[in-house]
């Protein structure tokens, strides 16, 4: 659960686009929101997170004021102020968005599924903000809707298992992580056509794997992704394997050496394995050998490390490779 993708900032754009497909004009107010959530768009795409949330903020102060409180534009506009607090890192503020904008989607009459992305987003916020349990609840609500009302191969349902599935990795209860990352798999490669990037989540199931030691169910999987690119062929998205990655960053960030380490005089070396996407970024670590007493806090600090964008024949491109700590006794 360490990253969301921001996917609702151009909502307020498309709800006006709506009313125009449905034959009617907007009105000057709905014109006008739709205007200024361009901006807010424009800001956020640029980066410039602390303008673009005084702007979302703004936005939906007028729209509660033009369209009124229970209007679907209004309830948008709180989902975005959310999100933008999200790539803030204002968990508690988010959480406070997006519990508005569920409470406001809960008086409507539209379908129970449509609370599920929000959902999602507060479970997103509070788990960050420290709430474990509440998260749980939430994440388990997010479930159940979709259980309720989707087909058991449903592409949102696939989502929230996953989601549900990092939630626990990331709260180290492995054995249910593992068994919902088996569920989303199952679900995404039986789709037709498949889902083009599994990767990810083959990764996530992986590590839940190794640390569980399930040599025999990681051999199962391997077989699985084997026969889905044979049935998917050029589809599937190509990751480059970069081998080892410490000569390679742009910082490898020091690794805490925890009491229980130390106590133990746990040493040698943790090997992290690392995914990281076309602009650098680190989307996964997963560490894959070493001292139990020492994985997590290598883990922690492959997320913390930076790294420059690979490229291949002019192209960025998404690498795996491995990040080596060695660790000695204090």
């Amino acid at each position: 659960m360490k990253k969301i993708v921001h996917s609702l900032l151009c909502a307020l754009t498309l709800s006006a686009l709506v009313f125009a497909q449905n034959g009617s004009n907007p009105s000057p107010a709905q014109t006008k929101l739709a205007g200024l959530n361009a901006e807010v768009v424009k800001l956020y795409q640029a980066g410039k997170l602390s303008e673009a949330l005084t702007l979302a903020e703004k936005l939906r102060q007028r729209s509660e004021t033009l369209l009124g409180a229970n209007d679907p534009q209004t309830i948008l506009a709180w989902l975005n102020v959310g999100e933008i607090q999200l790539g803030l890192k204002k968990f508690k503020e988010a959480g406070v968005s997006f519990r508005q904008a569920l409470k406001l989607q809960e008086l409507k009459s539209g379908p129970e599924t449509a609370l599920v992305s929000t959902l999602t987003r507060l479970a997103f916020a509070v788990y960050n903000d420290g709430k474990n349990d509440e998260a749980e609840k939430i994440l388990t609500r997010a479930l159940a809707i979709c259980e309720k009302n989707s087909p058991a191969n449903d592409a949102q349902t696939a989502e929230v298992v996953e989601l549900m599935g990092q939630f626990y990795a990331f709260t180290n209860r492995l054995d249910k992580a593992a068994t919902l990352y088996r569920r989303a798999y199952e679900i995404k490669a039986n789709q037709t056509p498949p889902y083009k990037d599994m990767f990810l989540l083959q990764l996530r199931y992986d590590c839940a794997l190794i640390k569980l030691k399930r040599q025999s169910e990681r051999a199962e999987l391997q077989q699985k992704v084997g026969q889905l690119r044979a049935k998917s062929g050029s589809s599937v998205t190509l990751v480059e394997n970069v081998g080892i990655l410490n000569g390679k960053a742009l910082e490898v960030a020091r690794p805490e050496y925890p009491l229980e380490a130390k106590r133990a005089k746990a040493s040698g070396t943790v090997s992290v394995q690392m995914y990281i996407d076309e602009q650098g970024e680190i989307v996964h670590v997963c560490a894959i050998s070493g001292h139990e007493l020492l994985q997590q806090t290598a883990e922690n600090a492959a997320y913390r490390s930076r790294f420059p964008p690979t490229r291949l024949n002019g192209k960025a491109v998404k690498v795996t490779g491995i990040l080596n700590y060695n660790f000695v006794p204090q």
